[in-house]
């Protein structure tokens, strides 16, 4: 069928069209800026991290569309540059730093309604241990309340990841089981993540700031 045929899901579902790759992601500020990826108007959804952050933006925009909300998106998102300072390059070499401190200036110019942020804990440029991931995602959040005192700031928590290929996962599921797989199930899910989300929502919600679990 149409599907196995896929070889490549990232070019068959168009992933870097959906993250605005070269347009709103992973591009210079002044690229940003000229492509109107950084809006300054009311009830502003300002979106900063990675490539999983960038992910957002196409169901949210979708979201606000259907609702004929007058909502409008900011988007200043990187590959492999979650929304932390710390040391490490992007996917183009640049320093996950200054892109945050390009960030913080941008929302403090535009003083958005809400500040929407999340990265991949398992990311090149994540802080792999939960508490110093803590500690780092607290330092951006002071850096965002002193910006924009006003901006409601929302964490988006990491979204659940499959042990090995998906197609691997069904196969194993129809031959432990005889039957198909469910349209969800918690087989083949990385254990790992899931204790992440549960550090998260016990911990985030401290720093004033509004948690939301992909769980």
């Amino acid at each position: 069928g149409e599907y196995a045929s896929v070889t490549d899901v990232y070019n068959y579902y168009k992933y870097g069209e959906l993250l605005r790759g070269g347009i709103c992601h992973s591009v210079q500020l002044t690229a940003a800026i000229s492509n109107g990826c950084i809006k300054n108007g009311k009830h502003n959804i300002f979106i900063i991290g990675d490539s999983y952050a960038a992910a957002l933006f196409n169901g949210l925009s979708h979201y606000i569309d259907n609702k004929g909300s007058d909502y409008i998106i900011s988007q200043m998102t990187d590959g492999n540059a979650p929304p932390l300072f710390v040391d490490g390059k992007d996917d183009l070499q640049r320093s996950v730093i200054t892109l945050n401190n390009n960030r913080i200036n941008e929302i403090k110019r535009v003083q958005p309604e809400v500040v929407l942020l999340t990265w991949s804990v398992r990311g090149t440029n994540g802080v792999h241990d939960k508490k110093l991931a803590i500690d780092a995602l607290s330092l951006t959040i002071k850096k965002i309340k002193e910006a924009s005192p006003e901006s409601r700031i929302i964490f988006i928590g990491p979204v659940p990841e499959w042990n090995a290929n998906l197609v691997k996962i069904i196969s194993n599921y129809l031959s432990e089981f005889k039957k198909n797989p469910p349209l969800y199930m918690t087989y083949g899910l990385n254990s790992e993540i899931s204790e992440w989300d549960s550090y998260f929502s016990n911990n985030v919600p401290k720093m004033g700031i509004e948690y939301i679990s992909a769980y």
